[in-house]
């Protein structure tokens, strides 16, 4: 019957024999990034496979990806076999829950597996520089011609476009809907970058900051005091506190998880519950303070003055606090979520985990402002 139950309809259906269950887990699909630099995501390059595929009668552009053995978790799943398809050893960001690939024909469904390959790996690097057919691959991987292939993060949709007109391959749908979202992505940014411009404090561009501070009131900024991982394991930290602390707070009329904290709260006994994040959060915040007083002595630069410390001085180790916050899903009653508003105090320091919403006021109408993996965004506050 169809989902009303109404009625008889006929329908074609593969399903896999290896199923364990109507709602396991079938496969893992991997999207990994090679990092080169930390600091600049123009150099990193995701990692595919080409490959001969029957059903097509042609070779195909593809994610790496596989099936999850009996009682393995689609992590470890991932890490296997993203090994024995490129010879590349990841760590694992984050897994999505299931989706399906081709629902109108089966109800195979696959997690997509995010992974980082670090370069700095002598096993990583050795199989970079080494891009051989078959290098590094394991059994039948090996066997029936897989090639790893390296794809430019910036511009991937050109490069796919380039192979499918060169080579004549065929591109496999979620790599491409991948591609072309980077791609709408990058025009966003670049659209939006005079107004929120991304300034790397590792090479002292303070003359950026105050123009951009003065204008819209935001910038984007880089440091290596806060690398991708740091960030990573301070917004895995805060979802787990929020989730698991009895000092949690939640909001009736926009429904959120939040907590107030001031770095003498880090070391509280009400919270050796989550203590393990705690201690992550700490040495954030640590870093934090460390950005704040770079940031601070560029504004006072910026506006002429001769004493670059007097901000920072200003700004001693009792007058900040962090916030951990986690916007749950709302419903036709909370879709606004917070008004516009300006942020009380001096600076904001903001690290999202690439969800969109916030936006700003700037040059007569409200702009999206972009997220920047690696990066955390700033805005003045009404001092």
């Amino acid at each position: 019957t169809d989902g009303s139950g109404s009625s008889v309809r006929k329908w074609d259906r593969a399903v896999r024999t290896t199923k364990q269950s109507e709602d396991s887990i079938d496969a893992v699909v991997i999207l990994a990034i090679l990092r080169h630099d930390p600091n600049d995501i123009s150099r990193d390059e995701i990692v595919c496979v080409k490959q001969y595929r029957p059903p097509v009668d042609a070779y195909t552009i593809e994610l790496p990806a596989g099936l999850i053995d009996a009682g393995e978790e689609p992590a470890n799943a991932a890490v296997r076999e993203f090994q024995e398809e490129t010879g590349y050893i990841g760590k694992v960001l984050d897994v999505s829950p299931a989706s399906y690939l081709s629902p109108g024909l089966t109800n195979e469904s696959a997690c997509l597996v995010r992974l980082e390959v670090d370069m700095t790996q002598e096993a990583n690097l050795k199989n970079y520089e080494n891009q051989s057919l078959h290098d590094g691959l394991e059994g039948c991987e090996k066997d029936r011609g897989l090639e790893k292939l390296m794809i430019p993060r910036v511009g991937m949709l050109n490069a796919l476009h380039d192979m499918q007109q060169k080579e004549g391959v065929k591109v496999f749908a979620a790599l491409y809907s991948l591609a072309l979202g980077m791609q709408i992505g990058e025009g966003a940014t670049c659209i939006e970058k005079d107004f929120f411009p991304l300034v790397n404090l590792d090479d002292n561009q303070c003359d950026q900051v105050v123009p951009a501070l003065r204008d819209s009131g935001f910038l984007i900024v880089k440091s290596s005091l806060l690398p991708l991982e740091v960030q990573q394991k301070a917004l895995a930290a805060s979802a787990r506190i929020l989730e698991l602390s009895s000092k949690t707070v939640t909001h009736p009329s926009d429904p959120k998880q939040y907590m107030m904290l001031s770095f003498d709260d880090l070391g509280g006994e009400d919270l050796s519950e989550v203590s393990e994040d705690i201690s992550v959060i700490k040495e954030y915040y640590k870093s934090l303070r460390k950005v704040r007083d770079i940031l601070l002595q560029y504004i006072a630069s910026g506006i002429g003055m001769d004493d670059a410390e007097f901000f920072s001085r200003q700004h001693n180790e009792n007058n900040d606090s962090i916030r951990l916050l986690n916007y749950l899903h709302g419903d036709e009653n909370t879709a606004n979520r917070c008004k516009e508003h300006s942020d009380y105090g001096t600076l904001t320091l903001l690290l999202t985990d690439g969800v969109g919403g916030l936006e700003a006021f700037v040059d007569g109408k409200w702009r999206q402002v972009p997220y920047v993996e690696g990066a955390l965004i700033v805005n003045i506050g009404s001092i």
